[in-house]
């Protein structure tokens, strides 16, 4: 059994959050002493945020659950 969803309505909030939380002070500051990877992915965060307005990211789940099969017995191991 294999389910998809598309939970791109669910993520939106956390968008804002992350950019509200970002807009202090004391953000600015420690992203300019932070080092060049952490500058960078602050970039990319912007760079998704932009593609997820434009409808170009999506946020999918997908769920998966295994069937349930029968433990089968060896002829070795009951003698």
């Amino acid at each position: 059994d294999i389910r998809r969803e598309d939970w791109s309505y669910i993520i939106a909030p956390f968008w804002k959050a992350v950019i509200k939380s970002s807009l202090n002070f004391k953000s600015v500051m420690g992203l300019l002493k932070s080092g060049f990877s952490t500058q960078r992915g602050a970039y990319a965060m912007l760079l998704m945020l932009r593609g997820f307005n434009k409808g170009l990211i999506k946020f999918g789940l997908i769920t998966c659950t295994k069937p349930i099969v029968p433990a089968t017995t060896d002829k070795k191991d009951s003698e």
